[in-house]
């Protein structure tokens, strides 16, 4: 395996819609790259919007935004809002355990709150749920929210030593003892980081609706393992290693007799045109510009038709200003110019798709249809056609009891009395309810 290091990869290259390979440049040298490629495996990651979740501020979707353009279809973008929490004055991980372990959320009156949100779960509901709690008691005048330890046992301290001492010693930086004292406590964005959403996926074989593109980890949608929940942790982790094996080895099968395709020159000369550009218009105003329209809460915690349309006109207005003042000097910037590119991609194709789905769900939460409707039991589809995001609804989908390798239209299952059960217009739940099937035909 050869690796080629320091290099971003900007575009990938097509030929009568097949991707034939992919374009970059050296970030230090500033050498241009051209790949040929029978099959191609994307597998660059989420977008964060380099938010302020620990490890989050480097992903930037820049393979959405190649996709996109080689006219590769999305699966479920409005669930691309993940938040985790975390403290407000230093940048943590591992909160998820400490939630199931004794955590305890309290408001500013120094009330426990989450009942009030998940009678069952309380303080270990799932993520989605907790920082739509946080965000409604701050709204509602009892903010700030703050969260303690104090309740875990000492064998469970004494592992969290061991597991996150991070988190251990950024208190202690700070003067504060998590088992006496309460930390103040946000929500941590991070965006299609952990999510349902991504490239739709035509098999097991990870191979995405263009030919000769694969996906994999975050760019592969998963939204058949859980459904319209975000944050689902160690999920995510599994989810990585088995569709990256799954891609590499369907995109090593899919090579066998295929042949390298000639690339398009234009294309590759469409990279180089932002170097040394000149405006007024710097990359970490830019960066923060998108983040303004992304990460508060009216935008992906608690979210409505209006302040959605808001975010997509000030994101059409960020691109114009980008395109007309960024400046480029180097091929520095212009790594940071195609992460800008990636950033509002990404939005775009999330906030697109909120709109459409006029609903709640999971993660999408939306104050003028603030109930889950049986009506929206589909996946959004998400793509380019003319220079704009348009979105598809709805997917037929079969259940099997036959022994089968599945895709995304047929899977099969292990419940074999499942259709003498069933009739036209019976429902079926999965995961916890969050994904919906009602049945059109029984064979």
């Amino acid at each position: 395996v050869t690796i080629v290091d320091r290099v971003r990869v900007t575009d990938l290259l097509t030929n009568n819609g097949q991707v034939v390979g992919a374009t970059g440049f050296n970030v230090r040298t500033g050498q241009f790259h051209i790949f040929h490629a029978r099959n191609t495996i994307l597998c660059t990651g989420s977008c964060s919007f380099k938010g302020q979740y620990h490890g989050q501020d480097m992903e930037s979707g820049e393979g959405n935004t190649m996709a996109l353009q080689a006219g590769a279809e999305f699966t479920n973008m409005e669930f691309s809002n993940c938040y985790n929490s975390t403290a407000r004055d230093f940048d943590i991980c591992g909160m998820s355990r400490f939630q199931r372990l004794g955590g305890r959320f309290t408001n500013a009156l120094g009330e426990p709150f989450m009942d009030r949100y998940d009678p069952i779960n309380k303080d270990g509901a799932l993520l989605h749920v907790l920082v739509r709690a946080m965000t409604t008691e701050v709204r509602e005048g009892r903010g700030p929210i703050y969260f303690n330890l104090k309740n875990m046992s000492e064998e469970d301290r004494e592992l969290s030593y061991r597991i996150v001492p991070t988190f251990f010693a950024a208190c202690k930086s700070c003067g504060i003892d998590p088992f006496k004292d309460s930390v103040e406590w946000i929500p941590g964005f991070m965006g299609s980081t952990s999510s349902g959403s991504g490239l739709t996926l035509k098999s097991f074989a990870c191979d995405t609706t263009v030919p000769r593109l694969f996906a994999a980890g975050d760019m592969a949608n998963q939204g058949l393992l859980i459904g319209s929940i975000a944050g689902a942790g160690a999920v995510h982790l599994g989810w990585a290693t088995i569709s990256g094996f799954r891609a590499g080895e369907g995109a090593a099968r899919a090579c066998e007799g295929a042949e390298l395709l000639p690339v398009d020159e234009a294309q590759v000369e469409s990279i180089r045109a932002k170097l040394g550009h000149e405006g007024h218009l710097s990359i970490a105003d830019a960066i923060y510009r998108i983040q303004s329209c992304v990460i508060p809460a009216k935008y992906n915690i608690i979210r409505c038709g209006e302040d959605l349309r808001e975010a997509l006109a000030a994101l059409d207005q960020i691109e114009k200003d980008i395109e007309k003042e960024i400046i480029v000097r180097d091929t520095h910037e212009l790594m940071l110019y195609h992460e800008l590119r990636g950033m509002l991609t990404t939005a775009r194709l999330t906030f697109t798709s909120a709109l459409e789905r006029r609903e709640s769900r999971g993660s999408h939460y939306r104050t003028d249809y603030p109930d889950m409707d049986k009506e929206w039991n589909v996946w959004l589809k998400s793509r380019l056609k003319d220079g704009k995001i348009e979105i598809v609804e709805g997917q037929e989908f079969t259940l099997t009891t036959r022994d089968i390798e599945g895709d995304n239209t047929i899977v099969s299952i292990t419940y074999e009395g499942l259709p003498n059960d069933v009739q036209p217009g019976t429902r079926i739940l999965i995961d916890d309810g969050l994904v919906a099937f009602e049945v059109e035909e029984i064979k």
